[in-house]
C-alpha cells in the first residue's frame, strides 16, 4: 500500500511554525500565505496567521485572519476568543464583548473568558457591567490575580472606594509593585509613636496623587519618612506632614512601620473622601519660582499655557494616553496666547520637527526635576496635558489644568466626569470614541476661545 501523501499546504505550514518559534514573523507570514494559496479554506492555517500577525501588531490584520477562521469553525471557542481579543486591541470594545459573551454562553465555566469579557467592558467604560464577570472569574478560579486587581479597579472606578481600597491590595498577587522591607512592620492605621516608612511604588503620577495623605498618616506617627526617587525628593519633603525623604526602595535603619502609598487611604479609613489633605498641597520652592519668572518674562502678558503630549514612553498604556503633537497645534487657533511646551523625553524632539518651533517656547530641557516642573507651573495660567505626572503636579498645586483622557481612561478620573474629586483644579476632556484625539482638540479650543 502506498504511503499516504501530505497535503501540499502542511509543508509552507511547517516552515511558518519554524520560523515563528524563532521570532522571523515576516517570514512565517510569506510562509502561511503561501499555504493559503494551497488551501484557502483551511481554518488552521487561518488562525496560525491571525496569531502571528497579532504578535506583530498587526491588530486590523490579526482580525481578518480570525474573523476567517471562526467563519470556517463558528463553533470553536478560541476563534471567538481570537476575534474578541484582535476587537478589544483595535479600541473596539463593545464588539469584543459581544465576543466574550458568545464564548461564555459556549464554555460558561471558563475563567479566563469571563475575565476577558470582563476586561472588554471595563475598557470600553462599563466598569459596573465588569465587575460582574471579574466576580466570576474569581468564583471560578480563585487566584487569578489579574481578575482580582481588575475587581478592585473597577470599584475604584464607580467611586466604591469603601470596598476599592481593601480590594486594591490584590495588587501585590498581580506584580511586585514595591520593595518592602520588613513585611511583619506593615501598618494598619492605628497611632504609633515611632518612625512610619511610606514605600514609594508605582509612577510619579502615583506618588503627587497619594502624598495628600500624608498629612493624616504624620499626625498618627512619631515621625513620618517618605520614600520617593531624587527628582521628586524636594517637593515631597516640603508636603504637610513628612519629616524626611529618602531614596526609592530604602528605609531607615529603625523604623517601627511601613505602608506603600496607594495603601494609605484604606488604613485611614478615608472610605469615598479622597481630600485627606488642604488643596494645594505641593508647592514650588521660592528659588526655582523666580528662575521660573524669569524664563517666561519674554512672553510678557500674553494668556501662557504649558502643554504635555506624552507621557512615560515604557508605561503600559503610553500608546493610548498619549496624543499626537501636532493636535496641539489647533491650539494656535486662540489668539493672545503663549504656548510653553514642559515636555520632556523622547518625544521632546516633535516640537521642533514639527516645523512651528518657533511658535512654541520649548522649556522641557530646563525642567531638570520636578521642583523646576512646578515652579514654571506656578508662574503658568493653564497647564493642557495628557494623563501623566505633570496634569497630577498641576492639580496637587491648585493650577487650573485640562487632562485630555483617552476613551479608555484610568480609573483614577472616574467615569463620564468632567470634574475631578481629586484636584478640584482640573477639567477633564475624553474621547468619544477610542482615538479620536481631534474631537478632544476641538472642544479644547472651543473652551479656550470662551476664557479667552
Amino acid at each position: 500500500m502506498a504511503p499516504r501523501r501530505e497535503p501540499r499546504w502542511r509543508e509552507p505550514f511547517q516552515r511558518a511554525l519554524a520560523a515563528y518559534g524563532e521570532d522571523r514573523f515576516d517570514e512565517a507570514v510569506d510562509a502561511l500565505n503561501s499555504a493559503l494559496v494551497l488551501s484557502p479554506r483551511n481554518n488552521l492555517i487561518h488562525q496560525q496567521l491571525g496569531v502571528v500577525l497579532h504578535k506583530q501588531g498587526r491588530a486590523a490584520a490579526a482580525l481578518a485572519s480570525f474573523r476567517r477562521a471562526e467563519e470556517l469553525r463558528p463553533d470553536s471557542i478560541i476563534q471567538i476568543c481570537n476575534v474578541g481579543i484582535a476587537l478589544r486591541d483595535l479600541g473596539r470594545f463593545d464588539e469584543a464583548a459581544q465576543q466574550f459573551e458568545k464564548a461564555c454562553r459556549l464554555a460558561p465555566d471558563n475563567a479566563k473568558n469571563h475575565f476577558r469579557w470582563g476586561l472588554a467592558l471595563m475598557k470600553g467604560m462599563r466598569p459596573a457591567e465588569a465587575l460582574t464577570q471579574f466576580q466570576r472569574a474569581l468564583e471560578l478560579e480563585p487566584g487569578h490575580a489579574e481578575a482580582a486587581l481588575s475587581l478592585a479597579l473597577c470599584h475604584l472606578a464607580t467611586e466604591d472606594f469603601e470596598q476599592g481600597w481593601t480590594a486594591y491590595e490584590a495588587r501585590f498577587q498581580h506584580r511586585d509593585s514595591i520593595s518592602d522591607p520588613s513585611p511583619e512592620k506593615r501598618w494598619n492605621g492605628d497611632p504609633i509613636e515611632g518612625t512610619l516608612v511610606v514605600g514609594a511604588e508605582q509612577g510619579i503620577g502615583d506618588m503627587i496623587q497619594f502624598i495628600r495623605f500624608a498629612q493624616e498618616a504624620g499626625r498618627r506617627c512619631g515621625k513620618l519618612v517618605v520614600q520617593a526617587s531624587d527628582d521628586l525628593a524636594p517637593l515631597i519633603r516640603r508636603v504637610a506632614g513628612v519629616n524626611t525623604v529618602v531614596r526609592r526602595n530604602t528605609a531607615p535603619r529603625q523604623f517601627e512601620a511601613f505602608i506603600p502609598i496607594l495603601s494609605l487611604p484604606g488604613v485611614l479609613g478615608v472610605g469615598g473622601k479622597v481630600q485627606a489633605s488642604e488643596s494645594p498641597y505641593i508647592h514650588a520652592p521660592q528659588e526655582e519660582i523666580e528662575a521660573a519668572e524669569t524664563l517666561l518674562r519674554p512672553l510678557g502678558d500674553l494668556y501662557k499655557i504649558g502643554i504635555v503630549w506624552a507621557g512615560n514612553a515604557k508605561h503600559v498604556d503610553d500608546s493610548n494616553r498619549s496624543v499626537p503633537f501636532t493636535a496641539f497645534l489647533e491650539l494656535l487657533a486662540v489668539q493672545r496666547i503663549a504656548l510653553v511646551s514642559l515636555q520632556q523625553g523622547p518625544r521632546s524632539g516633535e516640537l521642533q520637527a514639527s516645523g512651528v518651533g518657533a511658535m512654541i517656547s520649548d522649556l522641557g530641557a530646563s525642567l531638570e526635576n520636578f521642583a523646576r516642573t512646578a515652579a514654571l507651573i506656578e508662574q503658568l495660567d493653564l497647564v493642557i496635558t495628557c494623563d501623566t505626572s505633570v496634569a497630577h503636579l498641576a492639580g496637587a498645586m491648585g493650577k487650573p489644568v485640562w487632562i485630555l483622557l483617552a476613551y479608555s481612561a484610568d480609573w483614577r478620573w472616574l467615569v463620564g466626569r468632567e470634574d475631578s474629586p481629586w484636584y478640584p483644579s482640573a477639567r477633564l476632556f475624553r474621547q468619544d470614541r477610542p482615538g479620536d484625539w481631534a474631537g478632544v482638540m476641538q472642544r479644547v479650543v472651543t473652551a479656550l476661545k470662551e476664557i479667552r
